[in-house]
């Protein structure tokens, strides 16, 4: 959790949690890049703390978790509760 930490900090966008060839981390990267939205990504199988997340999640191998800035954590979502999420904190910050 630390880690994850200390990434959502220096990062201004969510921080993806699954396997970098998961179909769902695929669309959620292409989602995110195409919007202009920075995110970063951590892979289970080379950070551990990534794998004991997914872990505590529950989250089987093929699921993606998503933490987003405000320390919200979404296990598989579509890319249309990433973008309400997104325009939800816009307007907090704007």
């Amino acid at each position: 959790l630390r880690r994850v930490g200390l990434i959502q900090s220096e990062a201004t966008g969510p921080v993806l949690i699954g396997r970098p060839d998961a179909g769902a981390i695929l669309r959620l990267q292409s989602f995110l890049s195409r919007n202009g939205h920075p995110h970063h990504l951590i892979d289970p199988s080379a950070e551990s703390v990534a794998a004991t997340m997914l872990e505590h999640a529950g989250a089987s191998a093929s699921d993606v978790l998503v933490v987003l800035p405000d320390g919200a954590v979404l296990r598989n979502p579509p890319e249309d509760e990433l973008a309400s999420r997104r325009k939800h904190r816009d307007r907090k910050i704007g």
